[in-house]
């Protein structure tokens, strides 16, 4: 009698919508089942709680659990999409079988979400009118207790948040795939400088001091991008139209300074020496008033490194960090660098910006989560165990980090730039029917020839990575195609159907184009690699796929 049809049995925290409604079930239901026991092993709490048996039941009817990245902020975000499906109310939503959880738990495993190279890609604009969706905040926190050769305490800081100036809204790198917010806090600690736009107007810089109550635009900046200060904090320099540029931070003409046609961050040193990278190349000097552009750190092609990028002068003025992006991941990370050449020392394996604070630690990106290490600027050595300073802050998928620290210790960040939602079909007049895929923040898309399956390149919010993923739209599943640990975007599908070929940043942030069965299975083939790119003139980090014609 216990098992009758219609009967409610089961351990109710673990039980599906479908068995707590005395529905049939399948084992689709052991799914949500499986679900809930792996989110209660990565967070120590229930998905769904309550007081009484009432009000579990209801929780799992109506309610959505907190993402498991949000109560284990360390934790993969590819666990969270793989715990979501499983939990979908509608069990043709859910993983179908466990060979499916099984597949993605080994994905996971093997390293879904490292942190290794990746590049960018051209301009796009409708992925730039799909950022405008959504905001991120600017948050501010100032570190009056934090002391040298220690984590920092929590007493004594004062925290405030900064939204876009009316009608605009932060914007990112345009030549990024997955975007973060720009902004740099200056020197002294007393204003931010930041881009924002109107949705379909090109980006400009705002200035906004901390003692005032709204953020005021720097005529003549429009298309700027990477802000950075002068140690004076008298100049902004930022890049625009192909060019690395700088004006008064009182606001005026701005004036050119060297060619960049491809930016990846700036630094400007005590003696009014900028070190900039291009994206392709080392890291490069030039002098603040203008001349010839010298290379202060050279690719090394042993070492399989495509580019140096994001550098950061240290306070001797001497040395700076910078992030070395190699196909290898052995060689990729954070560097020590020198003016004279003579230092190149590997300090963190991350593949992100890096930040000196003046307390005396390296400030460092571990997916979203900022993290802190005490650091001798002397002998440029890490000591003692990294700490977490903050979750949730922004990273692109140049690597670019969305946060910025003052003289003074004052700390800006905000959180990444992406669009979460399905995918969904529309009719000719308009009308949506229904949604393909679970929510993500899909960077492009692309129907196959007989348009019974769909490929899509599903950003990583923690590691601004996308991945491609194939649907079948008739028996809606979807498996991974690629597997990191890079930018793999922009697939273009044969005539025939067999085959994709995708964009990928794998050799050390420079594009090549990879061939694979549209199936999934056998090995990827070059189709574009990095050194035909090469010998044909045509490497970068902004090269993009098109379409692939029928002959």
């Amino acid at each position: 009698p216990a098992t009758a049809t219609g009967t409610i049995l089961g351990t109710m925290h673990y039980m599906a919508p479908e068995q707590v409604e005395g529905r049939e079930v399948d084992t689709r239901s052991d799914i949500w089942a499986l679900g809930a026991v792996l989110y209660e092993m990565a967070t120590g709490k229930r998905p769904f709680d309550g007081a009484s048996a009432a009000s579990v039941i209801g929780g799992i009817l109506k309610d959505t659990p907190p993402a498991i990245s949000t109560r284990q902020p360390l934790s993969p975000s590819a666990l969270d999409h793989l715990v979501e499906r499983c939990l979908a109310k509608d069990a043709d939503d859910r993983w179908q079988d466990a060979g499916d959880v099984k597949r993605e738990l080994t994905w996971i495993a093997k390293g879904a979400t490292a942190l290794v190279p990746v590049g960018a890609r051209p301009r796009n604009l409708w992925l730039e009118r799909a950022a405008w969706i959504t905001a991120a905040v600017v948050l501010i926190a100032l570190f009056f207790v934090l002391r040298p050769a220690s984590a920092p305490t929590m007493e004594d800081v004062v925290r405030l948040s900064i939204l876009p100036p009316d009608k605009t809204l932060f914007t990112s790198q345009s030549a990024t795939t997955v975007g973060a917010p720009q902004l740099a806090v200056s020197p002294d600690g007393r204003a931010i400088v930041f881009a924002a736009a109107a949705p379909g107007a090109r980006p400009t810089l705002w200035f906004r001091s901390l003692n005032a109550v709204t953020a005021q635009p720097l005529p003549g900046t429009e298309g700027a991008e990477s802000p950075f200060w002068s140690p004076d904090h008298r100049w902004i320099g930022y890049f625009a139209d192909g060019k690395l540029k700088k004006m008064p931070a009182s606001g005026g003409h701005s004036q050119a300074i060297a060619n960049v046609p491809d930016n990846r961050g700036a630094s400007w040193g005590p003696d009014d020496t900028i070190l900039f990278s291009r994206g392709t190349t080392g890291v490069l000097r030039v002098s603040s008033s203008g001349g010839m552009v010298t290379p202060v750190t050279e690719l090394d092609a042993s070492r399989q490194e495509g580019s140096h990028r994001f550098p950061q002068f240290l306070p001797d003025g001497r040395h700076f960090l910078f992030t070395v992006r190699s196909s290898l991941a052995d060689q990729a990370g954070v560097y020590a660098g020198s003016l004279d050449g003579k230092t190149k020392k590997l300090l963190i394996r991350a593949n992100t910006t890096a930040l000196y604070a003046p307390s005396g630690h390296v400030l460092f990106l571990d997916g979203d989560t900022l993290m802190g290490q005490e650091f001798d600027a002397e002998r440029l050595e890490l000591k003692g165990q990294a700490f977490v300073v903050e979750g949730g802050v922004g990273r692109s998928s140049t690597g670019y980090g969305s946060y910025s620290v003052s003289g003074t210790g004052t700390l800006a960040y905000a959180g990444a730039l992406s669009t979460l939602g399905p995918l969904t079909w529309f009719d000719r007049g308009g009308t949506p029917s229904e949604s393909i895929g679970s929510l993500g923040d899909y960077t492009d898309f692309r129907l196959s020839p007989d348009q019974t399956r769909l490929a899509a390149s599903l950003a990583d919010p923690k590691t601004g990575f996308p991945d491609i993923w194939i649907t079948d739209l008739t028996r809606r599943s979807s498996a991974p195609f690629t597997f990191g640990p890079s930018v793999n975007a922009a697939p273009v599908w044969a005539p025939d159907g067999a085959r994709i070929i995708f964009r990928t940043t794998r050799a050390g942030g420079m594009t090549e184009f990879y061939a694979k069965s549209a199936g999934g299975g056998g090995t990827e083939e070059p189709v574009l690699s990095a050194t035909m790119a090469r010998a044909s003139g045509v490497l970068s980090t902004n090269v993009t796929l098109w379409d692939w014609s029928p002959d």
